[in-house]
């Protein structure tokens, strides 16, 4: 994004593909669905647009334990705001039913 903020996500895994991956960002519906609402990421592409965006792909892996590694590096060495759980494998990054606070979804 241009204002530097990063988020990092698996393109693949959970039964999506990496062309999955990218082709749910560019649809709006997708990112309006009340399953995201409370996603940081769907919420900046909704208000910012895409156009506000780059998506970079960072390696390429054989497997999906070795995709979950590598984003767990990820998030470990980059700051990503974007991303509010920590921890890789999450299919939707805050799939574990842990609801994010009012500030931090306000502040996407």
């Amino acid at each position: 994004m241009r204002n530097g903020k990063i988020y990092v996500g698996r393109g693949a895994g959970e039964n999506k593909t990496l062309y999955g991956r990218i082709r749910d960002y560019y649809q709006p519906a997708y990112l309006a669905h009340p399953r995201n609402e409370t996603s940081l990421i769907c919420r900046a592409l909704l208000k910012y647009g895409m156009s506000n965006f780059a998506l970079l792909v960072l390696e390429f892996v054989d497997t999906s334990e070795m995709a979950i590694e590598r984003e767990q590096y990820y998030l470990e060495t980059l700051v990503t705001p974007y991303n509010t759980q920590k921890s890789a494998g999450h299919s939707l990054g805050h799939g574990l039913g842990v609801p994010h606070s009012p500030g931090r979804i306000e502040s996407a």
